[in-house]
């Protein structure tokens, strides 16, 4: 697989444009959305998802002047509390449950640029990531006895899309306002 991206990225580069090119710094905090807080026999849990640091770099080539493609490499973070329980229809006949996670993964992946408007952009591209770091508590009784478990994922798949806002300032530089989903 690497070998794949590797090629991909490396042809790019070879790409007989006007020698446009652009590399791309961020930073940004984002939350994991840990999906609904009444999930049938889960009702009684309260789900609470983290602001957590997420930053990347991008490198993308002109293809058109409106079209760019390039490569992206990025750093995410998920943290996600959830507690609750209590009630007669959940788990173990009303134990309390409390679950801690703080996952962080590095995403790999092509990046499609497309310019919408003048002043407007559309990314979006699939990546993969690899675990870096995978902390998981659960505890279970009242009150919870905590046990550390090894159920983060150790390689994922995402499709990332990004609405992007360039602002420019003197010397060839810009600020980038994005809003991305992945």
């Amino acid at each position: 697989m690497h070998r794949i991206i590797y090629t991909f990225l490396l042809c790019v580069s070879f790409f007989p444009t006007r020698a446009q090119y652009s590399i791309t710094a961020s930073i940004g905090v984002g939350t994991a959305d840990a999906g609904a807080k009444d999930a049938g026999f889960l009702s009684g849990i309260s789900i609470t998802n983290y602001r957590s640091l997420t930053g990347g770099i991008t490198f993308l080539q002109d293809i058109s002047r409106s079209i760019k493609i390039g490569g992206a490499l990025s750093f995410q973070q998920y943290i996600v509390k959830s507690e609750g329980g209590g009630g007669k229809g959940l788990f173990n006949g009303g134990d309390r449950i409390e679950l801690d996670e703080n996952d962080a993964y590095l995403f790999l992946g092509p990046v499609l640029d497309i310019r919408i408007f003048k002043f407007l952009y559309l990314d979006v591209g699939p990546s993969v990531g690899i675990l870096l770091k995978g902390n998981e508590r659960y505890g279970v009784g009242d009150p919870p006895a905590f046990s550390a478990t090894d159920g983060a994922q150790r390689t994922t798949f995402q499709i990332g899309i990004a609405l992007k806002h360039p602002i420019r300032i003197p010397h060839r530089w810009k600020i980038i306002l994005s809003e991305g989903y992945n």
